[in-house]
């Protein structure tokens, strides 16, 4: 492993300097550029940093809200949801896709059939399916699914909602809101 500051210097070279030291050049028939990822922000609007975060700083505060909402139910969403909701706070959690919690990271299980079907992955080890009735039972977390997070409105605390279905809006009140919706790759302008 090389630490230090890379730049690309051919079609199949970089140069990596350690500190104020002097540039080491490695070659290689393929170079992967992995510049990190960066939260993706949903229609509804960006976050404050304080009542409207990212998991990022949603992890560090330090007080519990009363009632949060969360935009987004991968991984982080549900987790964050879980946890405080066990902690007390009165949880939602939006999603506009159809399936909660969805496992898309087993899917080249799937494909290579060591898992029998799809449905596999929306389920749990015990074959219980991830919907919004398995998150209000066995959570007691409101999980509205193909529902768009259309506005917020920060003055009154309201995350404006839309069903893909009926398109009828509603209004949630939050405390806390999470950003949750997924990150998109860090794309750094590299010429060629």
């Amino acid at each position: 492993m090389h630490m230090g500051t890379a730049a690309l210097c051919g079609p199949n070279a970089v140069t990596v300097t350690e500190g104020e030291g002097k540039g080491q050049t490695l070659s290689a028939k393929n170079i992967i550029v992995a510049a990190g990822a960066s939260t993706r922000v949903p229609q509804a609007g960006e976050g404050d940093g304080e009542k409207i975060v990212t998991y990022r700083e949603a992890i560090v505060q330090e007080k519990l809200p009363k009632g949060a909402v969360i935009i987004g139910a991968g991984a982080i969403g549900v987790e964050f949801a879980t946890v405080w909701n066990s902690y007390g706070a009165d949880v939602t959690i939006v999603e506009r896709g159809q399936f909660l919690a969805y496992s898309g990271c087993g899917l080249p299980y799937y494909i290579a059939g060591a898992i029998s079907g799809q449905q596999a992955l929306l389920e749990t080890p015990l074959g219980l399916v991830r919907d919004p009735a398995f998150f209000h039972k066995l959570k007691n977390v409101r999980a509205l699914d193909l529902t768009e997070a259309v506005r917020i409105d920060r003055e009154r605390k309201l995350l404006v909602v839309r069903n893909a279905l009926d398109q009828r809006r509603r209004e949630l009140r939050y405390d806390r809101l999470i950003l949750a919706t997924g990150a998109r790759p860090v794309m750094p302008e590299i010429e060629g």
